[in-house]
């Protein structure tokens, strides 16, 4: 009896080591490597360059091994075993397309890699087990491999201070500290060390940063900068950076006309502007306002000196009636220029009170003639969700087909 159960517990044992672990999902981590290497792998297949397209391929598929990965590795082996007539890169083309239907037993790229298949199946058969596999890069000692692609246009790249080259970059590195510069017209220089001592692909998907435009605006009066609505400077300024794009530059200087333009500025290149101010309608009518005030002023001046020199000959007639009799006419003289200086008392009361109603007008209009400038509302954020770091979707890679000399290169994560 106790045999018995020692047999079913190995037999179970056996079974349980026998069982393949299930394969760890990607971090988010060999995601992104597995992206950056996807898409050099895309654009050298692009290009033709197909060593590097299945170096890539394959070291992306180490990261991420999904079923489209697989699928564009075959691809670019086939691609590279036909080319070389290569018996051993066809054959793990066409151990790639196996593991492909294998993997994908219905829709995807099935239908392809079934043709694939049975097209390398036949040039293996033709070329028969005694053909001499010819010597591929791919047999060369490991070494550690770093592979530089850029989205920024016009980007090129210089490896440990070389002549610049076109992306993507593929370089087998040497033990030792080694240095990629990325830089475009426009954009500032990005500078990544990598290492050849670790035994470890080096994948960079490098994005360069816009170098901003600069904005020269002569202005001599005192005034306000704007762009976009949003204060940046006082004037006279000096240059200052924009980024580059369309913005609004409004200029605001008091007793003139807002100015406002849109232009488009380039990254790294400067914009000056002499804009021409025009005289605001509230300056016009602020000089309008103090120079009628001014005149109502002086007319309630000169009213007022009369009325002081009515009441001195007022005054004269009544000394003389405090010594001596005076006549009648004298008396009516007097009476009249009384009534005469408080005419003349009124008139300058009015008078100087409206004159100097309209100066604090005028001086106001003046003071407070400062034109707004309309706030441009901020565009609208990018509403697209973040990707989800836990999936990895590779819908697409290099078309092969017989006779087919295209290929579709699109991926997504």
């Amino acid at each position: 009896m106790r045999k018995a159960t020692l047999r079913v517990v190995v037999v179970a044992t056996v079974l349980a080591a026998a069982r393949p672990s299930p394969a760890a999902e990607p971090t988010p981590e060999e995601i992104a490597a597995a992206r950056t290497l996807f898409d050099a792998g895309a654009q050298a297949y692009a290009a033709e360059r197909y060593v590097d397209a299945v170096k890539s391929f394959e070291s992306a598929k180490r990261l991420a091994p999904k079923p489209q990965i697989v699928f564009s590795l075959a691809q670019a082996e086939r691609k590279l075993g036909t080319k070389t007539s290569d018996v051993r890169t066809l054959s793990s083309a066409l151990d790639h397309f196996k593991e492909y239907l294998e993997r994908v037993p219905k829709g995807g790229r099935r239908a392809d890699a079934e043709e694939a298949k049975l097209e390398l199946e036949g040039k293996l058969k033709a070329l028969g087990p005694a053909t001499v596999a010819a010597p591929t890069s791919r047999e060369e000692k490991k070494k550690p491999r770093v592979t530089v692609i850029s989205a920024t246009p016009g980007a090129r790249v210089s490896f440990d201070g070389g002549e610049p080259q076109e992306l993507p970059l593929f370089v087998d590195l040497d033990p030792g500290p080694h240095q990629v510069r990325v830089f475009a017209e426009g954009f500032f220089d990005e500078v990544s060390p990598v290492s050849g001592d670790v035994l470890v692909d080096v994948p960079l998907n490098v994005s360069l940063r816009e170098k901003p435009a600069r904005l020269d605006v002569r202005v001599s009066a005192p005034g306000d900068l704007y762009v976009d609505g949003r204060l940046v400077a006082t004037t006279p300024a000096a240059p200052i950076e924009v980024a580059p794009g369309v913005h609004v530059v409004s200029v605001s200087v008091n007793g003139k006309r807002a100015w406002s333009q849109e232009i488009t500025f380039v990254r790294d290149r400067p914009v000056r502007l002499e804009p021409r101010l025009e005289r605001s309608d509230q300056r016009l009518a602020s000089y309008v306002v103090l120079g009628g005030g001014g005149l109502v002023t002086v007319v309630g001046v000169v009213a007022g000196l009369g009325a002081l020199a009515e009441e001195g000959r007022a005054k004269d007639i009544l000394d003389k009636q405090s010594r001596e009799n005076i006549s009648e006419d004298e008396r009516e003289r007097y009476n009249a220029a009384v009534d005469r200086r408080d005419a003349a008392r009124v008139l300058s009361i009015v008078t100087l009170s409206a004159g100097g109603a309209l100066l604090a007008g005028g001086a106001l209009l003046w003071m407070l003639d400062k034109p707004s400038v309309a706030v441009v509302p901020p565009r609208a954020p990018d509403q697209r969700p973040p990707p989800k770091p836990a999936s990895l979707e590779l819908t697409a890679s290099p078309v092969v087909g017989p006779g087919t000399w295209g290929g579709a290169l699109v991926g997504r994560f």
